[in-house]
Parts: structure tokens; sequence; C-alpha cells
């Protein structure tokens, strides 16, 4: 099965960093969030399910226009300091939210199921 250019078993077990950039109603930038994982799997609802180190499952939408091949190097998560070696995939994401209370949640969880 092929997704937005993907094979879907080449994505699972394959390692990801997602970025969240949170914006305002006047997409002025409130907040930035980095998490990474494991793609555990490709929900039917279309979204990909990835295993952070904490065993906490974290999900983003499937979208070829927000997931890249990553170069192979070290990357530093802004927020824990976290050192990331040699990643398969990133993803980045800008979200617009009109409450501000919802922004934990996507740090928490990601993306909510449909």
């Amino acid at each position: 099965m092929r997704l937005f250019g993907y094979n879907k078993k080449k994505l699972i077990g394959k390692s990801i960093i997602v970025g969240l950039t949170f914006l305002n109603d006047d997409h002025k930038r409130i907040g930035k969030y980095q998490t990474h994982g494991v793609i555990k799997e490709i929900t039917a609802d279309g979204l990909i399910s990835i295993v952070r180190e904490d065993m906490e499952t974290f999900q983003i939408p499937y979208d070829k226009n927000a997931i890249q091949k990553a170069e192979k190097g070290e990357y530093v998560e802004k927020e824990t300091e976290k050192t990331i070696v040699n990643p398969d995939y990133l993803s980045v994401w800008e979200i617009v939210v009109s409450d501000e209370s919802v922004i934990d949640e996507y740090k928490k969880h990601g993306f909510p199921s449909p």
C-alpha cells in the first residue's frame, strides 16, 4: 500500500522527529514543541501512530507535504535538549488554535482522531 508516495510497510518501525508550531488566530507564533519516536502503525482513519520513549502514543496525519526524509546527523530537541541521531523522517506542522488551552493536548497526544 502506498500513501502519498510512501510505502506503508517502509514507514513502520522508522524513527521520526515531529515539530509543532502553534499560531493564534492572527497567525502569530504562540508556542513550539518537538517530540520523536518510532512509527508503530498507520491507522484506518488517516493517522500515523508514533510510540515515544515514554511508551506514550503520539499521532500525526499522514501527508506527503509534511513528511520528509531526514538528513543523517544529530538533531537536538529544543525543550528537552535530547539528541536524536540519524532519524529516518522529519515532520513539521503549523497549527492554528483559537484556545491556547488545547496546546497541552497536542503536546501529549498529537492530533486528535477525526
